[in-house]
């Protein structure tokens, strides 16, 4: 697991983080998460199902089968009351950082091992009373009387653009509908967020500091809105350990708060910054400076060697007893001199 990965994992777990993303995307719908009645899951559960090609050593003999994990990023279980009772939800999110035109297809398979996973657990508990009612299904242990969550999966993009890709298995199968034939057909489309929506709403109103770390990965490269955002977003003030793991996975900034705080002031983040900005850039600048310094000192040892040899030349010339006009004329052609650089040079020496 990488860097991305794993700070991203961690961040997602927490129930406010969690909450907030899902009523980014449908709370238009009329569903709201309060983050205090979602319950965990072990989203680590892991369907391996083994594949067709078979991992073989040099030689071409089989080594071990290969498996394919089947993950969610975060998975939590809610149970919302209704007219009937209650509605139970299982909700999952998969944070994508790079644009992928298998979404859809992959989407699904997590939706799968989710439904999967919850009627096993429900399954295994029948199959712990030994009574066994005359409407069980003895092949599965599936009763009439169970009732399967629903299943609500959003993709969040991490990029810094609109997501650009597939939006359902539609998209990826690119045929022609076959008339009403196309409404038997199995669909998945994906709810995609991105960050840029998230910068579109105001921070102060979520439960988490997701709205602080959408604004450091999608305005790292603009400092001005990214400065103007920190000067107005009062959740600024307490920004979590693991939002800013996120922001440091996904951005160059790099920044550090002591290892015993789990909350850090982003406003002070943003000066530490400002200041290791300068730090960087004295560096470079010195290095810069050296370098140029260099350049210099080698310019101006060459032209002291210039000088120094039309000296020797000038009074050689002298000592021979060769006119000035003759010496000039040489000091022209030598040292690509003019007329009149060449006589002040030589009316200097032999002053």
């Amino acid at each position: 697991m990488g860097e991305k990965n794993f700070a991203l994992k961690a961040y997602l777990s927490v129930s406010m983080v969690f909450a907030d993303i899902f009523n980014l995307v449908f709370g238009e719908y009329g569903f709201f998460v309060d983050p205090e009645k979602l319950q965990d899951m072990d989203s680590v559960h892991i369907l391996s199902v083994p594949l067709k090609k078979e991992v073989k050593d040099r030689r071409g003999d089989v080594k071990m089968a290969a498996y394919r994990e089947r993950l969610h990023d975060a998975v939590k279980v809610l149970e919302l009351p209704d007219e009937k009772g209650s509605s139970f939800f299982m909700l999952g999110i998969e944070g994508q950082s790079a644009l992928s035109p298998c979404m859809p297809m992959r989407i699904l398979q997590y939706e799968d091992q989710m439904l999967t996973f919850a009627m096993e657990r429900i399954v295994e508990k029948h199959l712990e009373n030994e009574a066994v009612e005359p409407e069980r299904d003895y092949l599965s242990g599936w009763s009439e009387k169970d009732i399967l969550p629903f299943v609500l999966t959003i993709v969040l993009y991490m990029g810094v653009d609109e997501w650009s890709r597939y939006y359902g298995l539609t998209d990826m199968q690119r045929q022609e509908p076959l008339g009403k034939l196309s409404e038997r057909m199995l669909e998945i489309r994906l709810n995609i967020l991105t960050l840029k929506e998230i910068t579109k709403k105001d921070p102060d109103r979520f439960f988490s500091d997701i709205g602080v770390v959408a604004a450091y990965i999608v305005y790292e490269k603009e400092p001005d809105k990214l400065k103007a955002f920190l000067e107005a977003c009062a959740k600024c003030r307490r920004v979590s350990r693991k939002a800013i793991n996120v922001i440091n996975a996904y951005t160059k900034l790099a920044i550090t708060i002591p290892e015993n705080e789990e909350v850090v002031d982003m406003h002070y983040a943003e000066q530490v910054w400002q200041q290791q900005s300068e730090e960087r850039g004295i560096k470079i600048g010195e290095e810069r400076g050296e370098k140029r310094g260099i350049k210099i000192g080698e310019e101006r040892g060459e032209e002291k060697e210039r000088r120094k040899s039309i000296r020797f030349f000038i009074q050689g010339c002298r000592n021979l007893g060769i006119g000035k006009e003759d010496i000039a004329k040489q000091l022209m052609d030598m040292y690509q001199l003019t007329y009149n650089d060449a006589m002040k040079k030589i009316h200097d020496i032999l002053r």
